[in-house]
């Protein structure tokens, strides 16, 4: 059975994290662990979301290192045990059939390390902007990385599914960038 591991770095956000649970464990598929890095949120939010833990569902605290998402999700990475991986930060939400399509994808074109999809945007609930995180294909230059160097990310950090070697090939996030530490991996 493939695997995916979703990685959610959580700061402060209890109701946002538990919906953003409720749409991973609506997924068509079962081949899903979670793994949560709390970034040091109080002790009552803490205690909070340790309740949310299940079988498929882990719950881990950082207890070092620089604080912010990179440092999380890095953890996560460690904390892996798919054979993919794909972020999500707390306020996200997936589509029913995300998971399914992504391990799809991956296993059809599995010569690639990473597999990059589309991202709605919404405000109150899916659907309601009809809005994409941004096209795929526009802009004067077509090839990711001409994008990602001018500062039009064509994807954002929920928007691959990661093979999970290729990551740790590339030391997952740089601990040290706060604000597009995902353009930063994906330019690696």
């Amino acid at each position: 059975m493939t695997l995916a591991s979703v990685v959610i770095p959580h700061f402060e956000r209890p109701e946002l994290l538990r919906e953003t649970l409720d749409s991973v464990c609506a997924q068509t598929t079962s081949n899903w662990e979670v793994i949560v890095v709390d970034d040091g949120s109080s002790a009552d939010v803490y205690s909070r979301i340790k309740a949310l833990s299940s079988e498929k569902i882990q719950i881990i605290q950082r207890q070092d290192g620089l604080k912010g998402p990179s440092r999380c999700r890095n953890l996560g990475i460690q904390a892996a045990k798919g054979d993919y991986i794909l972020f999500l930060d707390s306020d996200d939400l997936l589509a029913p059939h995300c998971i399914e399509t992504r391990l799809h994808k991956a296993q059809q074109f599995h010569q690639n390390d990473l597999w990059a999809f589309p991202v709605e945007l919404f405000r109150e609930h899916p659907g309601d902007m009809k809005q994409s995180w941004n096209d795929m294909q526009k802009g004067t230059f077509k090839d990711p990385l001409s994008r990602f160097l001018v500062s039009d990310s064509p994807w954002c950090v929920s928007s691959p599914i990661w093979r999970r070697e290729s990551l740790q090939a590339l030391n997952g996030f740089n601990e040290a960038v706060m604000y597009g530490d995902d353009a930063d991996l994906h330019i690696r």
